[in-house]
């Protein structure tokens, strides 16, 4: 499938479509570690995963909707790498709230040392 440009008539391959953003971040799963970045080409499939995790549903349910809607489905080794990231992410940012947290109640109350 070719996609050609409707101003110049360029004839581009469907996945030269749209610019390719490298080491960007991904939503907050990286915010919360500043110097991790997930490849932008693969910012769809982490999203995916995300989405069926947060319905609360596996990689069969991922299976079906990619069947239905005629798309390459991804590994279940992929797909478990990602739900990794996704837990990683939750569980970094989890501690990073716990810490500041901790903190402004140390500042509010004054520490036990003062």
């Amino acid at each position: 499938m070719n996609v050609v440009c409707v101003n110049c008539d360029l004839t581009q391959s469907e996945i030269c479509s749209s610019k390719q953003l490298v080491d960007t971040k991904l939503h907050q799963i990286s915010n919360v570690s500043k110097n991790k970045f997930f490849n932008a080409p693969f910012d769809v499939n982490m999203r995916i995963v995300q989405g069926i995790l947060s319905l609360g549903l596996g990689y069969s349910a991922l299976e079906k909707f990619c069947m239905h809607m005629n798309l390459s489905i991804m590994s279940s080794k992929t797909f478990s790498s990602y739900k990794a990231k996704v837990l990683n992410g939750h569980l970094v940012g989890s501690n990073q709230l716990l810490l500041d947290v901790r903190k402004n109640v140390r500042e509010a109350y004054g520490s036990k040392n003062d």
